[in-house]
């Protein structure tokens, strides 16, 4: 997106309707592998973000 400054429709010859910019949100934990969560996402040009944290201690 560098110097984009707007999000919007994006040029998808197959796609026969408007398609608008998306994104996947992948958090993982690459020393076990393991995916911990996945979530499709939407660009706007203001958002709120909400940030919840879980701790899992393993012994």
């Amino acid at each position: 997106m560098e110097g984009r400054t707007e999000v919007g429709a994006v040029d998808a010859l197959r796609y026969p309707k408007k398609k608008e910019e998306g994104w996947w949100l992948v958090v993982g934990d690459t020393k076990t592998n393991q995916l911990v969560a996945i979530k499709r996402v939407s660009l706007q040009k203001k958002a709120k973000l909400k940030q919840e944290r879980s701790h899992t201690h393993c012994t």
